[in-house]
C-alpha cells in the first residue's frame, strides 16, 4: 500500500486469473474504488480481454447484455453457449444448474462435464436433455454425452482472423490440412443452416470478413467523467470449514495446463500426469499423510481419490488441487457460486 501510494505513476491491471474468479465483479469494483481513492484517472485500471476474440465478439454485439430483449428475434435460432456467456437471457448457471425448461443445448469448444463446479450435477443435467450437440476439436467428456458430435478444425487447420486483447485484428493462416471430417467452425454452422433450409448470408470466408469489416469499430477513449462514485463491496463467505470438513480446498492451475484440453499434451504429461492434492506439512502429519500416498478427499458433494504432495507452499488448513485432469474428477467436490461468493470449498 505504501509503495502504491507513493509511486509517481501507477497502473493496476487485472489478469485472466482474476476474470475466472467467482468474485470477479466485486474484484473489479474494489479495484475501481482503489483508483478513485488515490485520485487517479480511470485509465489507471486496465482489464484485458479474457481470450482470443473475447473483445472482438463484444465489438460485434455478442455480449451478455444482448439477451432478453432479443428473445423474440432469435427464437428460431440455435442456442449456443461458450465460456461464461449469457444467451437468450440465460446464464451458464441458469442453463446447467437451475433451468428446468431447457431441453436442448449446442456447446462449442467447452467441456463442462469436466471443467465446471459440481460436475456430477452438470452431467445429470446434460444427460437429461432431449438433444445435446457438441462441436469441438477433440472427443471431450462432454462430447461423449452428445447425441451429435460435429468435429471442428483447430487453429492451425484454418484461415481467418481474431481480435487480440488490445482490440487489434490479426490474421490466422492455415499451416496444416484439416484431419478426416473436421471443418472450420463457420463452415459447420453454414452447412447446418443450409441443411435446415436457412440462408445466413455467409457462403465463403470472404463473406465473413466483409461482415466483420462493416461492423468492426475500435472504440476511442471517451473523456473521463469528473464524478467519482464508490461502490461498497462486502465479503460474502461461501462454505465454511467445520469439524466434519476442516480444510479449505482451493482449485488452482498447475504448469501451463488450462481446462482439460492441455492434458492431451505429451510434454506436459511427462512432468505431471494426474491430479494431486497439495497439503501443508503440519496438516499432513496430523492426518498421517505422506508424500505420494493416495488419499480420500470428501466434500459436501462427493468423494475422489488423489495422490498427495506434502508442501511448504500451502498454508495450514488449506489444500490445493488442480481440476484439469478428467480422470481426477476434482470438480465432483466443488460448488458453483454466484458473484461475490467465496469460491473455496470445505473438505
Amino acid at each position: 500500500a505504501d509503495i502504491l501510494a507513493k509511486a509517481k505513476r501507477r497502473m493496476l491491471s487485472l489478469s485472466l486469473s482474476v476474470a475466472e474468479n467467482n468474485k470477479v465483479y466485486d474484484t473489479v469494483l474494489s479495484a475501481a474504488n482503489l483508483v478513485n481513492l488515490i485520485g487517479d484517472n480511470p485509465e489507471t485500471l486496465q482489464i484485458p480481454a479474457e481470450y482470443s476474440n473475447t473483445y472482438g465478439a463484444y465489438q460485434l454485439g455478442v455480449r451478455p447484455d444482448k439477451g432478453r430483449d432479443e428473445r423474440q428475434e432469435t427464437g428460431d435460432k440455435l442456442l449456443v453457449t461458450h465460456h461464461s456467456s449469457l444467451v437468450n437471457g440465460q446464464s451458464i448457471l441458469d442453463m446447467l444448474y437451475e433451468s428446468d425448461s431447457l431441453r436442448a443445448l449446442y456447446i462449442m469448444g467447452e467441456d463442462p462435464a469436466v471443467n465446471f463446479p459440481d460436475n456430477q450435477r452438470v452431467i445429470e443435467r446434460l444427460k437429461g436433455l432431449d438433444f445435446l450437440v457438441v462441436q469441438d476439436i477433440a472427443l471431450t467428456e462432454t462430447a461423449k454425452l452428445a447425441y451429435a458430435i460435429l468435429p471442428a478444425s483447430s487453429w492451425a487447420e484454418k484461415d481467418g482472423t481474431f481480435t487480440n486483447a488490445e482490440g487489434v485484428m490479426q490474421r490466422v493462416h492455415r499451416v496444416v490440412d484439416a484431419k478426416v471430417q473436421s471443418l472450420p467452425d463457420w463452415q459447420i454452422i453454414r452447412n447446418l443452416a443450409l441443411t435446415m433450409e436457412r440462408d445466413i448470408g455467409v457462403k465463403t470466408l470472404e463473406d465473413i470478413s466483409k461482415e466483420i469489416n462493416s461492423q468492426f469499430t475500435v472504440h476511442s477513449s471517451r473523456p473521463a467523467s469528473k464524478k467519482r462514485t464508490f461502490n461498497p463491496v462486502k465479503y460474502i463467505p461461501g462454505e465454511e470449514p467445520d469439524s466434519e470438513y476442516p480444510l479449505n480446498m482451493v482449485v488452482r492451475d498447475v504448469l501451463l495446463h488450462s481446462g482439460s484440453m492441455s492434458t492431451r499434451s505429451k510434454a506436459l504429461d511427462l512432468v505431471i500426469s494426474e491430479a494431486i492434492i497439495e497439503i501443508n506439512e503440519e496438516d499432513a502429519r496430523r492426518l498421517r499423510i505422506t508424500d505420494n500416498s493416495h488419499v480420500k478427499v470428501t466434500s459436501r458433494r462427493g468423494t475422489v481419490y488423489l495422490k498427495a504432495k506434502v508442501s511448504d507452499e500451502v498454508s495450514k488448513g488449506t489444500v490445493y488441487v488442480p481440476s484439469h485432469f478428467p480422470h481426477g474428477q476434482v470438480n465432483v467436490l466443488t460448488n458453483p457460486s454466484v458473484n461475490g461468493g467465496n469460491s473455496i470449498d470445505a473438505v
